[in-house]
């Protein structure tokens, strides 16, 4: 049994929005008409339109960004592992993940997990946090001290 399980995708819209805004203002820079350089009548009437168009552009750019990225990345989640689809298919088996950083996970909304190897994973939360629950349930998770004895040189991030 496979659950397919969306990540919230807020930080992915603030990114995208974020480069909406840098890419409208890099069109207007590159090939707009500065205002303060015409009267009002004129840039109205002449140059507004092609202005508009700038900014309609990057927002069909990064619109269609998020939505493409939004459709492509989430989580498998089956018996054995947890798998990130999207650019590039990781796969967490559930023997392998030895401690969840709790306190990281509810002050940033990201689960932050640790592998045996003492390597730390980010695994972005489901808005019903269910990937969270499901984590708790199947890995046999570790204190914080025990991973400390564990793996003295894994950095704990904060």
């Amino acid at each position: 049994m496979s659950k397919k399980i969306r990540p919230s995708h807020k930080y992915t819209y603030i990114v995208f929005f974020i480069l909406f805004v840098a890419l409208t203002f890099l069109l207007w820079a590159i090939c707009g008409t500065h205002p303060w350089n015409m009267q009002y009548e004129s840039y109205v009437n002449e140059r507004l339109w092609i202005e508009l168009t700038y900014i309609a552009c990057s927002f069909l750019v990064c619109a269609t960004g998020a939505f493409i990225y939004r459709l492509k990345v989430y989580y498998i989640v089956d018996n054995k592992k947890i798998t990130r689809t999207g650019t590039k298919e990781r796969g967490y088996f559930f023997n392998d993940i030895i401690y969840l950083d709790e306190e990281y996970t509810n002050k940033h909304g990201d689960m932050l997990i640790y592998i045996n190897t003492g390597k730390w994973v980010n695994l972005t939360m489901d808005s019903k946090k269910e990937l969270l629950k499901i984590v708790k349930e199947k890995c046999h998770l570790l204190s914080k001290e025990e991973f400390a004895i564990k793996h003295p040189d894994a950095v704990i991030r904060k």
